[in-house]
């Protein structure tokens, strides 16, 4: 998962971990947690769910490029407004295999 915002009302506390053993130990390490933002509103996005809905990782990466375009306004004010929470794919394994609606797993 990836963060994108401003450091506009960036606090100094940084996110807790939402439950042991989610993250691997590197990210579980409460100094490279992202920052909170008090005032500001998260947006979620996603993508590859079911392996074979590729519009959407295109559609991810329009919107991706509008909110981290450094001239545009409109970026601008997203990250000024909001925190961004991305998850680019949702099931690698499946997307990796060509799998539609299954992951390694079955």
């Amino acid at each position: 998962m990836m963060t994108i915002s401003s450091t506009d009302g960036i606090s100094d506390e940084r996110e807790t971990i939402p439950e042991p053993g989610l993250f691997p130990e590197a990210v579980a390490d409460p100094n490279r947690r992202p920052f909170v933002f008090p005032n500001k509103k998260v947006i979620f996005f996603t993508s590859r769910v079911h392996t074979g809905e590729t519009p959407g990782s295109h559609v991810l990466n329009g919107a991706i490029n509008l909110i981290t375009d450094l001239k545009s306004e409109q970026g601008r004010l997203l990250r000024k407004h909001f925190v961004f929470k991305i998850i680019p794919t949702l099931n690698p394994d499946g997307v990796a295999r060509g799998y539609y609606r299954l992951d390694t797993l079955g």
